[in-house]
């Protein structure tokens, strides 16, 4: 379910209905899930109130215009408390990194060959 909203234009859009019975759960919905139960070790509103600390350290903001699980509105107004960092909205992408144009960006504002 998660692969389906992570990806713009996912290759299959249905969730099977059976999985094999050997098949090993991937442990990123178990470390999401206690994340979520603990409303993600942070306060409301925490990352952006403290954002201001952040002065002067230069980031990257990569962010899938189409993507589902972390909506842009929350990368602009993170960009906004956050003066040195750059947004980059990637165009056709959603939320994972494989997306066309994610990783590119990423590896982009990395080496600081990013405008």
């Amino acid at each position: 379910y998660e692969r389906l909203l992570s990806e713009h234009k996912p290759p299959a859009t249905a969730i099977p209905e059976t999985f094999a019975t050997d098949a090993r759960l991937p442990p990123t919905p178990l470390i999401e899930a206690h994340y979520i139960a603990n409303h993600f070790f942070l306060e409301d509103n925490q990352l952006i109130a403290n954002a201001h600390r952040l002065k002067g350290i230069p980031g990257v903001l990569v962010q899938g215009r189409y993507d589902l699980l972390c909506p842009p509105a929350n990368a602009e107004a993170l960009s906004k408390a956050w003066p040195s960092a750059q947004l980059e909205i990637v165009d056709n992408a959603g939320h994972a990194m494989t997306e066309p144009g994610i990783t590119e960006a990423m590896g982009a504002g990395i080496s600081g060959s990013s405008p």
